[in-house]
């Protein structure tokens, strides 16, 4: 039996048992499981602010974007000062397109945890798809200088120089998520991308053989004459957009 699911056992009035007994489950992927344990806990307390955000969180994984709203809503009435709270709203009006209410909730949540390091990142991404990309990099520069070993930014970092058309600086941002992740086939493939638009083929192919190294079954990376390379790999891929991060604890 669970430590949580005797909690319950024991406790049965508590709403704590039940939040925790969720996010067990919502970690094995018992996703309706674990929204049915998160809304006994709000029937328990429904001032329970932890527990807003996990149902919220776990249905905006449904799609339930319209459903999740007022839960966030809901947990910033109970505690205005909750940074996750103000996140993970930003986070479901982005899927809904308001992004410039995003972005003001993502920046309210960095200014009540500055190292909110999600919320940088998130930031950064609204920012970039508004065309603010000295502000997104910004952004994403708060995010590592929070958490260096937080790869995710550091890609997102480095697409914003490439939009930028700052090729430089992009390698330097992929070369240091490299340093935390010597696996990702998608690192290496994004450096070479850029690499071929410096026209440095020869260093382009050895990050694309460091993909393939990785991945051998990779369909995407195809052997062929391309214009870009010459005799080398010609690099067919589906651009990955940031993601953007919840909360959940």
């Amino acid at each position: 039996m669970s430590l949580w699911s005797d909690v319950i056992k024991k406790s049965p009035d508590k709403a704590r048992g039940y939040n925790n007994l969720g996010y067990e489950l919502q970690q094995r992927g018992k996703i309706n499981e674990a929204i049915s344990l998160y809304k006994q806990a709000l029937r328990r307390n429904p001032d329970y602010v932890l527990a807003y955000n996990n149902l919220g969180i776990m249905l905006v994984r449904q799609k339930k974007i319209d459903e999740a709203v007022p839960l966030f809503k809901k947990a910033l009435s109970i505690d205005p000062a909750d940074a996750r709270s103000y996140n993970n709203l930003g986070d479901a009006l982005n899927r809904q397109g308001k992004t410039e209410e995003a972005a003001e909730h993502f920046r309210k949540a960095v200014s009540l945890a500055y190292d909110f390091v999600q919320a940088h990142n998130n930031l950064g991404i609204v920012l970039q798809d508004q065309g603010k990309t000295e502000e997104a990099i910004s952004a994403f520069q708060n995010a590592v200088r929070y958490a260096p070993e937080y790869i995710e930014a550091y890609d997102n970092l480095a697409r914003a120089y490439i939009n930028q058309g700052d090729y430089d600086n992009a390698i330097e941002q992929i070369k240091n998520a490299l340093e935390y992740d010597n696996e990702s086939e998608h690192l290496y493939i994004t450096m070479g991308n850029v690499l071929v638009k410096q026209e440095k083929n020869e260093e382009a192919i050895k990050q694309f053989q460091n993909a393939l190294l990785i991945n051998p079954d990779n369909i995407d990376i195809h052997l062929m004459n391309g214009e870009n390379c010459g005799d080398t790999f010609f690099l067919q891929c589906e651009e990955r957009e940031g993601k953007a991060d919840s909360i959940l604890t």
